[in-house]
């Protein structure tokens, strides 16, 4: 069995979730992690994999939108639909 890598580091494409992740920027996450509202994840959906805050949890499942005012969009994923949890956030250009 391959070991799953303990943290992973993406490049953020688009503007979902300005003003504070632009595109360009590189978000690292956490394999292992507690989850609480207000946390950023990076999830995968739908064969895409984004960076979405956390609004709530009920039941396992989480309520995910973005931070831009044009990203009135929220919608929910199960635990393991959650790849990792920002811990670092380096600006891009």
């Amino acid at each position: 069995m391959i070991p799953m890598p303990l943290f992973s580091h993406f490049r953020v494409i688009g503007h979902s979730m300005e003003p504070d992740f632009h595109e360009g920027d590189f978000v690292f996450i956490r394999k292992f992690f507690k989850l609480n509202a207000g946390d950023v994840v990076v999830t995968e959906t739908g064969g895409k994999k984004l960076l979405k805050r956390i609004l709530d949890i009920k039941n396992r499942t989480y309520f995910l939108q973005g931070d831009s005012q044009h990203d009135g969009k929220v919608f929910s994923v199960r635990k393991g639909a959650v790849i990792g949890k920002v811990f670092w956030h380096i600006k891009g250009n």
